[in-house]
């Protein structure tokens, strides 16, 4: 069986802006990443900012992470830092801040917060079936706790389908 790891990469914009100030445009430019969030087997559904933009969130199917996006840009380890080196050369592996697992659910929606309460994030689940359960659950990003859920089933016609917060004033 292959086996395999999912990350997201990441430089600075200024990074990649002298990289490409360097070369002409006809030739392959080849960049490095500088760091990397490895993601396990957990393929990215929703990436997205939180808590006025200082906290990445990443869903897959059902685990949702959250990283400190100063800790990204400074390279730090779980708000060490320290720096390591992973596999590649010059690139920093940076762990995330949280996890959380959603068991027997599937995340089909990521919504952040965009008014007073921007820790707080919108996340829509659905169960496997007509009578599992679908979920719209709250999560603090600041907290790293899940806030409350709402929930219902299809075949009662009280399932959530949709998430949204009101326009930010």
């Amino acid at each position: 069986m292959l086996k395999y790891t999912v990350a997201i990469v990441a430089s600075p914009l200024s990074e990649l802006r002298t990289v490409l100030g360097r070369s002409s445009t006809d030739e392959e430019v080849t960049f490095a990443c500088q760091v990397k969030l490895d993601l396990g087997v957990n393929v990215p559904l929703f990436i997205c900012l939180s808590t006025e933009e200082n906290t990445l969130v990443v869903a897959s199917s059902s685990v949702i992470t959250t990283w400190d996006v100063q800790g990204i840009l400074n390279g730090e380890v779980s708000g060490n830092p320290q720096r390591t080196v992973s596999c590649q050369a010059n690139t920093l592996q940076v762990a995330p801040s949280n996890s959380l697992t959603l068991s027997e659910l599937v995340i089909v929606d990521v919504q952040p917060n965009p008014g007073d309460n921007p820790e707080l994030v919108a996340v829509l689940t659905t169960g496997n079936s007509q009578d599992a359960p679908c979920v719209v659950l709250l999560y603090n990003c600041v907290m790293q706790t899940e806030m409350v859920r709402w929930s219902g089933t299809m075949r009662e016609g009280t399932a959530p389908v949709a998430s949204e917060w009101p326009v930010k004033a």
